[in-house]
């Protein structure tokens, strides 16, 4: 018996805000991906400019993994739990903490929308409140 997976082209739209004590970075991007689901959970990969995402959402907890320059980035979210990511550069890895974390999947209206707040830190230095909120829409 074979498991089969339904590939399902995607629309994918990320905000993301950024408020480090008061001076805030928001930014938009849109990409085109691919959602599917295996063993309960959801699988979201897209791909820009040679950077390759694969984020998997299970129940209140999603995992970010980045594609970039040969090296692999991820980060934990589960909500009400503090996270290491630690955070590979040409000059070392950079140790990061995810704390305060929440973590909402709500599928409305053949729209998943995903949303994640946390704070950001890395020796002990506040790296400021982070969200994200992604909205995916089946194509076609």
């Amino acid at each position: 018996m074979h498991n089969t997976v339904e590939r399902r082209s995607v629309f994918i739209s990320v905000k993301s805000e950024t408020d480090l004590g008061g001076e805030q970075d928001i930014q938009k991007m849109e990409y085109q991906g691919t959602r599917y689901e295996n063993k309960g959970r959801t699988f979201l990969r897209y791909e820009t400019d040679g950077v390759r995402t694969l984020v998997k959402i299970t129940g209140t907890s999603a995992e970010i993994h980045t594609w970039r320059d040969g090296a692999e980035y991820t980060m934990p979210f589960e909500s009400g739990v503090k996270t290491h990511c630690p955070y590979p550069t040409a000059h070392g890895v950079i140790p990061m903490e995810i704390s305060e974390t929440r973590v909402s999947v709500l599928e409305v209206d053949q729209e998943l929308r995903i949303r994640l707040s946390y704070r950001l830190s890395t020796h002990g230095m506040d790296l400021g409140r982070h969200k994200v909120r992604m909205i995916v829409k089946t194509m076609g």
